[in-house]
């Protein structure tokens, strides 16, 4: 059991995604198990599938983080704003 813990703990999934075939796979591989796929847009009941994501990278942002990005964006916004009044005071070609 430690083995497989191991083995999936580290794949990333949601509710779809190659994170999840990945953990069916494992446990296939050690009990009887059938997998079936439903394509995105399917309807089920009240339901519709989603559409399939997987994630390739990922962070836990901390407030040191967001608060970088957040000055990130102020400034890129400024110099957006000093661009377009720049712009504007320009004599016209």
């Amino acid at each position: 059991m430690v083995e497989l813990a191991a083995k999936l703990f580290p794949l990333c999934r949601s509710i779809t995604g190659d994170g999840v075939r990945a953990t069916l796979r494992e446990i296939g591989a050690r009990i009887s198990l059938d997998v079936h796929e439903v394509p995105s847009g399917t309807q089920v009941l009240d339901w519709t599938v989603p559409d399939e994501w997987n994630i390739h990278d990922a962070y836990v942002a901390t407030w040191t983080m967001l608060g970088q990005a957040s000055q990130q964006a102020n400034l890129n916004a400024q110099a957006e704003g000093c661009f377009e009044r720049a712009k504007a005071l320009a004599p016209a070609p």
